[in-house]
């Protein structure tokens, strides 16, 4: 996520394809949240794997949107194309892993919500929380507040041409 904000702030996101494609990196970090929440603090059942899919699936699809827009507004080297196939893969391989290690609850057929009865030790959860919050949201919250400035700035200036 960092080597794609990189590469963001390289191309100059807020000059080109702007806040749309910042508000669809934003909507692909929640769908990506939803799934790594449920592992960490549900049970995977049968409804549990199948949200865990559907965001990783959305988020592919939230991927695949986003490369359509931003396609011919900014470069995309062939770093960043590197970059968003391991973006597009870990989640995948995350959630099989998860699946694969729970087949038995996950094919039981279960459709309910409920709370681990074995929590995952805290410091396991404590640090991939802190490494989401402290790496992966910062860059993310900068690109979506830049972009949005850039946008402000030229509504602003647009409007005093015409006013």
């Amino acid at each position: 996520g960092v080597a794609d904000y990189l590469c963001h702030r390289r191309t100059e996101i807020e000059h080109t394809s702007g806040l749309h494609e910042s508000l669809l990196h934003a909507f692909q970090a929640l769908q990506l949240a939803i799934a790594l929440l449920a592992g960490l603090f549900l049970e995977i059942t049968t409804l549990v794997a199948a949200v865990m899919l559907l965001a990783v699936l959305a988020h592919s699809a939230t991927a695949y949107w986003d490369l359509a827009w931003t396609t011919g507004r900014r470069h995309i080297s062939p770093f960043e194309q590197f970059v968003h196939s391991f973006l597009e893969w870990i989640p995948i391989v995350a959630v099989s892993i998860a699946v694969m290690l729970h087949w038995d609850q996950v094919t039981a057929g279960s459709f309910e919500l409920r709370w681990k009865q074995e929590p995952l030790p805290g410091r396991y959860v404590a640090v991939i929380l802190a490494a989401v919050l402290t790496i992966l949201l910062p860059p993310l919250l900068e690109e979506l507040w830049r972009t949005w400035r850039q946008r402000s700035a030229r509504r602003l200036s647009a409007g005093s041409l015409t006013g």
